[in-house]
């Protein structure tokens, strides 16, 4: 490209190639996480990442790598959990896309909440998009807010939109329905 560096050391180049990491160990990791539900361990590796002294750069690179070119829900939501440990602004749009599919939706909230300087506002920016149980997360999240145009949305548009009676097997029962006597 005209104007940037295309050396085997340019910074363009290594922007292109993500990590620092070869490949392979980040295929490595991807393989492993691929293999952990990571719904049972998040706190725990959250907790133990926090108070390591680790280069919340590097983390960020390793957690955007997973979450882009993972090809297993484990190991993209690995990734989503690490952006939210590390990451920034610059994630927000890859979060909101991860985070409109259900079953990673739980994880790109958390990530959302503690990554963005603007956590209402992104929160609200995934609940417009998504329903069921990921509309149910954020709500959850967004109930604490200040913002007058969330309230506002929340009270309106705040409850789930897709009927109880999917197909899912872990979906609750419709509710009971009262009949007037």
């Amino acid at each position: 490209m005209p104007g940037r560096s295309t050396g085997s050391g340019g910074t363009e180049q290594r922007r292109r190639r993500g990590p620092r990491c070869p490949t392979t160990t980040l295929q490595h990791l991807h393989d492993i996480a691929a293999d952990q539900d990571p719904l049972p361990i998040a706190d725990a590796v959250t907790s133990d990442l926090t108070v390591r002294d680790l280069p919340t750069g590097q983390l960020r690179q390793i957690g955007r790598w997973l979450a882009e070119y993972g090809t297993r829900r484990n190991a993209v939501a690995l990734g989503i959990l690490l952006l939210g440990l590390a990451g920034d602004h610059r994630d927000r749009d890859l979060l909101l896309l991860l985070g409109s599919l259900e079953d990673l939706s739980l994880y790109a909230a958390v990530a959302l909440t503690r990554s963005q300087p603007d956590r209402d506002q992104a929160l609200f920016d995934l609940a417009r998009q998504v329903a069921g149980w990921g509309r149910i997360q954020t709500v959850r999240r967004l109930a604490g807010t200040q913002d007058p145009q969330i309230k506002a949305w929340l009270l309106r548009h705040g409850s789930v939109t897709r009927s109880w009676t999917s197909t899912s097997p872990t979906s609750p029962p419709p509710p009971a329905t009262c009949t007037p006597r």
